[in-house]
């Protein structure tokens, strides 16, 4: 760690060490591991954009951790999954039980990679993809460029719940308010 590092580089290089574990643990358990690594690679990408760009999470991540970065990550990386069988689905013709089963079963890999599986944090994500799915189709039908409005603030939202939920976990004050908005 260089004695006077700054914030960017130390958020790239802090989210570069939680990636480089989490890829690892992947290599560990999964003999073919390629699409998982895609989807936390994409959620660590994503993450760091969102402690550098959205004004919220950036006041929240201060200087951050690897613990922090794990949680942003793993926030982070359910829309790659999203966003992946969506994808393959505009190529395949998959039923409809199959689509629900396959996404059930990534997010539940992935919750275990990060240590949080529960039925719960698989139940949200299915409905967070039925709603990305819908946004998508429909910023698709009408032609409409951009991130779907809702998927957006879903994903601030659990980000916002995964910094609170950890600092909750490991003891830190929380002052409140927090001077932040969702809007």
């Amino acid at each position: 760690m260089p004695f006077l590092e700054s914030r960017k580089s130390r958020t790239r290089r802090v989210f570069q060490e939680a990636l480089a574990e989490a890829l690892q643990t992947l290599a560990e358990v999964a003999a073919d591991h390629r699409p998982e690594s895609a989807w936390v690679t994409g959620g660590c990408v994503t993450a760091i954009l969102a402690v550098t760009d959205v004004d919220p999470l950036k006041r929240l991540w201060g200087k951050g951790n690897k613990s922090m970065a794990m949680a942003l990550i793993e926030v982070f990386t359910y829309p790659m999954i999203s966003r992946w069988y969506k994808n393959i689905e505009r190529e395949l013709q998959v039923a409809e039980d199959q689509r629900q089963l396959a996404r059930r079963i990534a997010a539940s890999n992935i919750s275990a990679l990060f240590g949080s599986r529960s039925e719960q944090l698989l139940d949200d994500f299915m409905k967070m993809d039925s709603q990305f799915n819908y946004e998508r189709d429909w910023i698709i039908e009408e032609a409409r460029p951009g991130m779907p409005g809702m998927e957006a603030q879903l994903l601030l939202s659990k980000a916002l719940v995964a910094w609170v939920i950890l600092h909750a976990l490991i003891g830190a004050r929380l002052h409140f308010p927090l001077g932040i908005s969702l809007s």
